[in-house]
């Protein structure tokens, strides 16, 4: 008796330390003291046990059937770019606060997760905006009851912030077992479908391409461990090249995130768990292993996602659907006509381009000419003057969109004429933002060659070449 209630003193301690590191790190959260993005690296550092998924086939009735999940490995997948749209619900307390700070950087950065993530499955995400749900109520979510992550997506619905041409992403204080049961839980997804809920600490975690994950149909990669049917413990997940694998906690796992060092009679159908994919994104969620960092899908995953698409394409994806042009267009800010750039700053927002992609902007016609460039992190803020955009995941050869100014942009520029042969003899004209604007301006040349210097407001200069023969 007194060795048990040692063990029981012991692992109050215990829970007690971790509950207090997690307070900590809630705190610094509040405070602004941590930002979002370096949450998996504090817990990590503290060691505190992340929350887990609950499977969805426990919360909600939209899972596959077993039918299916055999069924798709015999498929393949076509593999073509599809891109949908993702939009934000940031659920605050009655007056508008929140404990847990949600910023619109904070958002740009959870889709350049998304896209680091699910692009090698051409798979792209274009961010659509947020919006803001005032209830306290429904700030904290359970499994069951009231307070429930479907009641949360109705109410959303019935107050016109639902967005059905979008992956609807809810961000919320907490999500809990029950009202008598603390336990978090990181997050909660449709499986299949475009609607998942994400506790606010775990944003920026892998906890989002998680769920994504489960929104296009992926099992925990410890889905049938504990089944009574030992064949279904076999298949697993239901895909070939993720390792079989059971639920875990960090402890259970070697530090070379591969072996499972816990109790392996939890296995009821002597099925070797010994290597587990703790790396992998839809594995149990233990750190540094399933960190953005260090966490990856299988190409059988991502077969599995994509084949998803296609066979829901027509009753879920189809409506949430984004143009391939639009991952080249601006998140921010706006051009005024067409191609044309914002000059004046109508819209009264600075442009800026979403992160998480390989940017190229180069030159209009030649197009292997590259004048600025931007990696994964960095956050393109303006579209130069012709200059088209390539993105190097989308296509390392096509470019887009070149931006032509306006005349309007033009302050003024100079005109050389030459006659038929460009040598020492020349004249010089000066022109002034009147004149370069003018659309006859090549008829008043005189025959020959002429080069035309046209100079920007913002000070770029543009240079043509050319040649008026007579009739």
């Amino acid at each position: 008796m007194k060795k048990t209630r040692n063990l029981c003193i012991v692992l109050l301690l215990l829970f007690s330390i971790k509950s207090s590191a997690q307070k900590d790190m809630l705190n610094k959260l509040y405070k602004k003291s941590l930002k979002l993005s370096e949450v998996e690296n504090y817990m990590e550092l503290n060691n505190i046990s992340p929350a887990q998924c609950v499977d969805s086939k426990q919360v909600l009735n939209n899972d596959l059937d077993e039918s299916d999940n055999i069924r798709y490995s015999n498929r393949r997948p076509s593999y073509e770019i599809k891109v949908f749209n993702v939009f934000f619900h940031v659920v605050n307390e009655n007056n508008g606060n929140r404990a847990v700070p949600i910023s619109e950087n904070d958002l740009i950065e959870a889709v350049a997760i998304l896209n680091k993530t699910f692009n090698q499955f051409k798979i792209f995400f274009k961010y659509k905006g947020h919006d803001q749900i005032n209830s306290t109520w429904r700030s904290v979510l359970y499994i069951g009851g009231n307070r429930t992550f479907s009641q949360l997506v109705e109410y959303s619905k019935s107050i016109g912030k639902y967005q059905n041409n979008s992956f609807n992403v809810y961000i919320v204080s907490t999500i809990r077992y029950s009202q008598y049961d603390s336990r978090k839980i990181a997050g909660l997804s449709n499986k299949p479908g475009i609607n998942s809920v994400i506790d606010d600490e775990y944003l920026l975690t892998s906890t989002l391409p998680h769920e994504i994950g489960h929104n296009f149909s992926l099992e925990h990669t410890y889905r049938n461990w504990n089944n009574s049917n030992c064949n279904l413990v076999a298949q697993n997940d239901y895909i070939d090249d993720t390792l079989p694998s059971m639920a875990y906690e960090n402890s259970e796992i070697d530090s070379d995130c591969s072996t499972y060092i816990g109790d392996k009679d939890k296995n009821k159908c002597g099925i070797d768990f010994t290597q587990v994919p703790a790396t992998n994104f839809m594995s149990s969620n233990v750190l540094p292993c399933r960190s953005l960092e260090n966490a990856s899908f299988t190409s059988g995953q991502g077969k599995r996602m994509m084949l998803t698409i296609q066979n829901k394409w027509n009753t879920i994806y189809k409506k949430v659907e984004n143009s391939i042009e639009s991952l080249y267009e601006p998140y921010q800010g706006s051009y005024v006509q067409g191609i044309y750039q914002d000059p004046n700053n109508v819209t009264g927002k600075e442009m800026k381009f979403q992160k998480g992609f390989d940017y190229q902007f180069v030159d209009c016609k030649k197009t292997t000419f590259v004048k600025k460039s931007y990696s994964k992190n960095d956050v393109p803020k303006e579209h130069p003057y012709f200059t088209a955009i390539k993105i190097l995941q989308v296509s390392s050869s096509e470019a887009r969109k070149c931006n032509i100014p306006r005349p309007s942009v033009y302050q003024g520029g100079t005109v050389i004429s030459f006659g038929n042969i460009i040598d020492n003899n020349y004249e010089v004209k000066k022109l002034d933002s009147e004149e370069i604007q003018n659309p006859k301006l090549v008829e008043t040349l005189p025959f020959g060659y002429s080069i035309i210097n046209k100079e920007l407001k913002n000070g770029d200069k543009y240079q043509k070449t050319i040649y008026k023969a007579r009739n």
